[in-house]
């Protein structure tokens, strides 16, 4: 609001009302936003989780990308190699063949565990699986 009564000078001064509270006495500028206020109870409850899920995460995880760039020795400084091993490990070919059998392991210990809990759910019957439970 402009004051502009009984001031010769020609001077605007501005004249700040009293502040808007609500009916509990919080300023309006103070309240929470509507949808924070309505949601807060479960904010509250998963903020540890998150908290936590960071710290013991999230955190590790970005520092040993972020370690993944130097070359270190418990003797010698760290060296800064960018992609470098990066790099070796997507051509060199011996690595290539050890990704390779350790999937094609993953993939037959997944198939072997899959039927041994079928076949002890069997009791002594035969599984579909054709195996017997010893």
């Amino acid at each position: 609001m402009l004051d502009t009564s009984t001031q010769p000078t020609g001077r605007v001064t501005q004249v700040t009302g009293p502040s808007r509270r609500t009916r509990r006495g919080r300023k309006v500028a103070e309240q929470v936003p509507r949808h924070l206020r309505a949601h807060l109870t479960a904010y509250l409850m998963i903020a540890p989780m998150v908290i936590l899920l960071g710290i013991f995460v999230i955190w590790p995880l970005v520092y040993a990308f972020y370690l993944s760039f130097f070359e270190m020795s418990f003797y010698k400084d760290a060296k800064f190699v960018g992609f470098d091993f990066y790099q070796y490990v997507l051509t060199d070919r011996t690595s290539t063949r050890r990704c390779g059998s350790a999937s094609s392991w993953r993939s037959w210990s997944y198939r072997r565990s899959s039927s041994s809990r079928c076949c002890s759910r069997a009791s002594s019957r035969r599984c579909r699986s054709g195996w017997r439970r010893s």
